[in-house]
């Protein structure tokens, strides 16, 4: 089975004029790039499908059937990462275990397998950061030509070199071992060993901190990285870390020269409240032909920005323009179940713009209790303040982290109460709602005529495209939870649990990989 949770970008344009077109080379399976999965949802706009065919109905791990590869984890878990592919490799991040490097006593690893084999080419140990869980490397890559970029549990945006140390120690980052070890270097580095180019730690430029993890995907696009400034609070004076408290307005999304890892603008909004943590994953969306960059800021506000940062006369901090913004729970300051007082739901999932519409889902922490979240469809096409004349739709649902995934008019989107929904892209009337075993904690993707997606307790599915909801056309127990996304690259469906790795073609397995 499969399931998709997450995925990376990446675009390889070198100036905002050309970005427009570079989308649609990317998304264009017909040129050579165009079948790697690089980055969250394949390309910038993140929705989760593929032009991929030939893509097989069933597989077997007890007879490698239809399994070309696996690789062992070590079975330490969870893992939220999911793999991206890219110029004949796998990129994934995981939780650290012993068995996979026991020079280093760390919490994430970062690894780089061989795509056609699955033997490993070289990776990298992260220790944790201050403000995270035991929960290992939860960003999903996101691969730019030679470089490949990655939120770490550290608490770094990381630059690496995709082809790690076998090309010498490049960059102006040379203390590996020392980053690996999380202090002094406790012996030479290898050739197995990854490369890291820059790192930028947001904790050290902003002076707040982080909380639970560090955890979206990068988003590449021109010349720049947009991501995460991992900005948390929980509520009026209770910060999730101390050094955040009396903070107020806090940026959320921050932009890197890609390059040389520098700091060059922040998001320019006006709220002062962080209700959690700052885990959307920014995206691109196409409104009239023109790119506009999508993201959530951890009060629950979707906005569109302009790519280019504006920057007045001698100042070194631009500032990203606001197009429009959208906040759906303006009226309340707390969202309520069980008749207690909670947070607002979270948009972690991140947005999707299709025919300029652009849908924001919402969610949380799926251990809390069930209550209601929503699917916002929203007008891309407008201006300003959008919160009233801008919604075009919103869908109930019991809570999701779910990139949403249109082809052919229809949405679909997994829920923490287990079921896939099917709705109509343009009404949001739902077509039919699967109910599977365990929560979807990942997003589906589809490809082939199929939707393939996988649940918390290892079931793994493939269910057929369409607004008729048809018995599974395969079901299997992968026998761990899934929390990472699908990614379907060069005719391979590779499924990660917190486990292992598949490698899933309509061929046999050449073996499996420690």
């Amino acid at each position: 089975m499969k399931v998709v949770i997450g995925a990376i970008l990446v675009l390889t344009s070198g100036v905002m004029a050309a970005d427009s077109a570079t989308l649609s080379k990317a998304a264009d399976p017909s040129t050579g790039s165009g079948q790697d999965w690089p980055t969250w949802g394949r390309t910038a706009e993140r929705n989760m499908i593929s032009e991929e065919t030939g893509l097989p109905d069933f597989f077997d791990i007890a007879s490698n059937q239809n399994v070309r590869w696996t690789f062992d984890l070590r079975g330490r878990g969870p893992s939220f990462s999911n793999p991206v592919v890219a110029n004949g490799r796998v990129f994934l991040g995981t939780k650290f275990s012993k068995g996979l490097d026991p020079r280093f006593k760390a919490e994430g690893i970062f690894l780089c397998l061989d795509e056609e084999s699955g033997e490993r080419l070289w990776s990298l140990s992260i220790p944790n950061g201050a403000g995270n869980r035991p929960f290992g490397l939860t960003s999903t890559a996101t691969v730019d030509g030679d470089r490949v970029y990655l939120l770490a549990n550290s608490y770094d945006l990381l630059c690496m070199d995709v082809h790690g140390q076998t090309g010498g120690n490049r960059g102006s980052f040379v203390v590996e071992m020392e980053f690996q070890s999380g202090g002094k270097s406790n012996g030479p580095l290898t050739k197995q060993d990854g490369d890291i180019l820059w790192k930028l730690n947001p904790g050290e430029v902003f002076g707040f901190g982080w909380a639970d993890a560090y955890a979206n995907s990068p988003l590449v696009f021109g010349k720049y990285v947009y991501c995460s400034t991992g900005y948390s609070w929980t509520g009026p004076g209770k910060p999730l870390n101390r050094l955040n408290e009396g903070k107020g307005g806090q940026p959320a999304l921050m932009v890197v020269d890609k390059i040389t890892g520098q700091l060059v603008a922040t998001d320019n909004r006006e709220t002062q409240f962080v209700f959690h943590g700052d885990w959307c994953t920014p995206s691109i969306g196409m409104i009239n032909g023109k790119p506009q960059i999508l993201f959530a800021t951890p009060d629950s506000v979707g906005y569109a920005f302009e790519p280019e940062p504006e920057r007045k006369d001698g100042e070194k901090m631009g500032l990203l323009k606001k197009i429009w913004w959208f906040d759906p729970y303006h009226d309340a300051a707390y969202w309520k179940h069980n008749g207690k007082k909670f947070c607002r739901p979270e948009i972690i999932a991140a947005p999707v713009c299709v025919n300029n519409r652009v849908y924001f889902n919402t969610g949380g922490d799926w251990n809390h209790p069930l209550y209601d979240h929503e699917l916002f469809c929203v007008d891309g096409t407008r201006q300003g303040d959008v919160t009233q004349d801008g919604l075009l739709w919103k869908y109930i649902h019991q809570g999701s982290v779910s990139t949403v995934a249109i082809r052919d008019g229809l949405l679909y989107f997994g829920d923490f109460a287990g079921k896939l929904h099917c709705l109509d892209a343009e009404t949001g009337k739902p077509c039919w709602v699967f109910p599977a075993k365990g929560k979807i904690l990942q997003s589906p993707v589809v490809a082939d005529g199929k939707v393939f997606f996988g649940t918390s307790t290892g079931e793994f599915y493939i269910l057929r495209h369409g607004r008729t909801l048809q018995p599974p056309i395969f079901q299997t127990s992968l026998r761990a939870p899934m929390a990472g996304t699908p990614v379907i690259a060069n005719r391979t469906l590779f499924i990660m649990t917190d486990a292992m790795v598949y490698a899933i073609a309509t061929h046999h397995a050449a073996g499996s990989k420690p």
